[in-house]
């Protein structure tokens, strides 16, 4: 489905989109309502000026309403963001507000839309669990409950999470704030190439509850393409082998050679004129890769995609694949071809987007389960 995230810059719509966007949906929006007050009976309000740096630092577009507060101006906002849109639903970050859950949802109905809130009546505690395992970086930005004192402005929600259970023994707070304890603002997640990096803040506390107000802040580029060099043919190899091994079940010998055989038979015919390796770095980590190679006369063709699973969804295979098709039009060529299998949902999407279109299936059973291989071809316009 074709869809838009409802955002705010805090965990919860960053968590929801997170698990939304693998399933092969095509977020294609950030909606964000604007409170033009310091209050909205709906949405979230601190730092609702840094969600256009998050939007774009996941390369989406950005839609705004603004809205007084009140919950009659929050829905007409919401009703004015989504009108229009090309979209079959909505992605909420929605977990135990039935008050948000039941007006958003009375918008979503009225337009024709699908709701979806992946994180709905979840268990607080798998919440954050599913937080912190995502990779996720959210720091407190309002805190509003007893035992949350000014200290916690600014601290990372999820490293703070045996100290937010052992308040919980005695306040009964909600560990993720779905009771209003606090309020966070995302700065690093796998859905974003750049890390929000806050140059400039205020705290404001009023003795027994406090905001800290993001004043300015920039964003700092996390993945690097760069040329491969040789130290990186093993990461090449024993990556592929063994994630397709654990996923998919690919432990057969033939699969083994298939990759070991294919990368070092690119490598040895390797020209730099027409061929190129693409490695990903990703906070200074190897964490992908992709490969262009000549066949034909203009023809080229895509090997090896391969993004680590903790950073997928950040665009980082976007920007590989884009890097390969940059690299075909400077070499001239006029067509690019690729294989893959069915399974690979959001690597397909990523080849839809950036124009491959199937021309061929064949069914493979040499690697272990069956599977459905398919080619995807691009023809270029130089």
């Amino acid at each position: 489905m074709r869809l838009a995230s409802l955002y705010s810059g805090g965990k919860d719509s960053t968590l929801s989109l997170y698990i939304t966007e693998p399933m092969g949906h095509d977020v294609a929006y950030i909606v964000n309502i604007v409170s033009n007050s310091d209050d909205s009976m709906i949405f979230h309000v601190p730092n609702a000026n840094m969600v256009p740096l998050l939007a774009g630092s996941m390369g989406k577009e950005l839609i705004t309403a603004s809205t007084k507060g009140d919950e009659k101006d929050d829905m007409e906002a919401l009703r004015t963001a989504l009108k229009g849109l090309n979209i079959d639903g909505v992605v909420t970050g929605a977990v135990w507000s039935d008050y948000q859950w039941d007006r958003i949802n009375a918008i979503c109905e009225e337009l024709g839309l699908v709701c979806l809130s992946p994180l709905w009546k979840k268990d607080q505690d798998i919440v954050m669990k599913e937080l912190i395992d995502s990779g996720i970086k959210a720091i407190i930005v309002g805190v509003y409950a007893d035992g949350l004192d000014d200290s916690w402005l600014g601290k990372d929600v999820g490293s703070s999470y045996s100290d937010l259970m052992s308040i919980r023994s005695k306040n009964k707070i909600s560990v993720i704030g779905e009771g209003g304890e606090f309020e966070t603002l995302t700065i690093d997640s796998p859905l974003q190439r750049s890390i929000l990096k806050i140059t400039e803040y205020e705290k404001q506390w009023n003795g027994h509850s406090g905001t800290l107000h993001v004043k300015n802040a920039v964003l700092t580029p996390k993945n690097k393409i760069r040329q491969f060099t040789n130290d990186d043919i093993d990461y090449m190899i024993s990556r592929q082998i063994n994630y397709f091994e654990e996923e998919y079940g690919f432990d057969k010998d033939a699969w083994k050679t298939y990759i070991a055989d294919g990368v070092h038979e690119l490598v040895n015919r390797f020209d730099p004129e027409k061929d190129v390796i693409f490695i990903l770095e990703s906070s200074g980590h190897v964490s992908g890769c992709i490969a262009v190679t000549h066949r034909e006369d203009h023809t080229a063709q895509m090997r090896y995609l391969f993004v680590e699973p903790a950073i997928r969804g950040s665009g980082a295979g976007n920007e590989l694949i884009g890097s390969a098709i940059d690299f075909c039009r400077e070499r001239r060529y006029e067509h690019i071809f690729l294989w893959t299998f069915s399974e690979l949902a959001a690597a397909r999407h990523l080849y839809e987007k950036n124009g491959f279109k199937i021309t061929d299936t064949h069914e493979n059973k040499e690697w272990g389960e069956p599977i459905l291989e398919e080619r995807w071809d691009l023809h270029l316009k130089n």
